[in-house]
C-alpha cells in the first residue's frame, strides 16, 4: 500500500531528474500542464478502487501511475506500441514497487489484440488519437475490451482549432523569408489528426457507447514570454532536419521575430468519457 501511496510523487521525481535534467522551471512548467489534465482524466473515469484499468499509449506513464493510488485492490495495465516505452514504465514500475498492480502489453491502439473482449473496466488515453489513422477503428476496440458498464476517459488536443491554416506562419512567427526551410521542418514532423469534437462525440456514439460526455476549453491569446527559446522551438531537432547552414539561418531568423513580435496563440482541448 505504501507503493501506490507514494507513486505519484516518485513519478514527479522522476520527470524532473530524468526526463527535464533537473530543470526546475521546466518542471513547474510541465507539472502545472501534465497535473491538472491526469486529474481530470481520473476524475472522469470515476475510479472506485477494484478495477483494471488500461491506459493506452501509456508513454512515460503519466496516467497510469496517477491511477495507482486511486485502484488499491485493483491494477493498471500499461499499453503502447512502441516496446522502448513499455520498457521504460516497466523499470520505474519495479523502481516505485508497484509493478504487482502493473501489467503491460505491447499493443496499438486500433486493435489492442492482446487484450480480450470484455477484459477491463476503464480505458484511458492522454494525446494519443491524434497519432492514430483510423480513430473510429480505436473507439471501436475500446469498446469491444470494456466490460459491461465500463468507462473510457480520454484527453485530446484539438488541432483543427489550435492551428493557424497559414503557411508562413510558425508557432504564430512569420518566416515567410525562410520559408522553404519552414517546409522541410513540417514536413519533417509526425502528421497528427485534424477533427475537432464532434467528430469525437461521433465516433464514440458510432461504437455503441450509450452514455457520452464532453467537455471542450478553447483561448485564443496573445503568447507569453519563452522561457527557454531552445526547449520551446525544438532546435535540437531543427538542427538534424535542416542542414548546418540552413539550421543556422532558420534558427537565427526565429530569434529575431521572437525578439520583435508578440503572436496570437490558439489552444483547444477536449475532454471526452462515456459509459459502454
Amino acid at each position: 500500500m505504501a507503493g501506490l501511496e507514494t507513486v505519484v510523487a516518485q513519478w514527479s521525481q522522476w520527470l524532473l531528474e530524468h526526463r527535464l535534467h533537473g530543470d526546475d522551471d521546466l518542471f513547474r512548467q510541465t507539472e502545472a500542464w501534465l497535473t491538472p489534465v491526469r486529474e481530470k482524466v481520473l476524475e472522469n473515469a470515476t475510479l472506485a478502487g477494484d478495477e483494471t484499468l488500461l491506459d493506452v499509449g501509456c508513454g512515460d506513464g503519466v496516467l497510469g501511475f496517477g491511477a495507482l493510488p486511486q485502484l488499491p485492490d485493483g491494477h493498471v495495465i500499461f499499453s503502447d506500441i512502441a516496446p522502448d516505452v513499455l520498457t521504460l514504465t516497466q523499470a520505474l514500475a519495479r523502481e516505485f514497487n508497484v509493478d504487482t498492480h502493473c501489467q503491460f502489453v505491447q499493443a496499438d491502439a486500433t486493435t489492442l489484440k492482446p487484450i480480450a473482449d470484455r477484459a477491463v473496466d476503464v480505458v484511458t488515453t492522454r494525446s494519443v488519437l491524434i497519432y492514430v489513422s483510423d480513430i473510429q477503428r480505436a473507439f471501436d476496440t475500446f469498446y469491444r475490451v470494456l466490460k459491461p458498464e465500463g468507462v473510457f476517459s480520454l484527453f485530446e488536443p484539438i488541432h483543427r482549432f489550435a492551428q493557424f491554416p497559414v503557411p508562413h506562419l510558425f508557432y504564430g512567427y512569420d518566416i515567410s523569408a525562410v520559408q522553404s526551410l519552414a517546409d522541410k521542418l513540417k514536413q519533417s514532423q509526425p502528421q497528427t489528426a485534424h477533427f475537432d469534437v464532434h467528430d469525437l462525440i461521433r465516433y464514440a456514439e458510432n461504437a455503441g457507447f450509450r452514455e457520452i460526455n464532453l467537455e471542450y476549453v478553447a483561448s485564443s491569446v496573445y503568447s507569453t514570454a519563452i522561457v527557454d527559446f531552445d526547449t520551446h522551438f525544438n532546435t535540437a531537432h531543427i538542427k538534424q532536419v535542416l542542414r548546418q547552414d540552413e539550421a543556422t539561418q532558420f534558427i537565427a531568423h526565429l530569434r529575431e521575430r521572437v525578439a520583435m513580435t508578440t503572436p496570437r496563440e490558439r489552444h483547444a482541448v477536449a475532454y471526452l468519457w462515456g459509459e459502454k
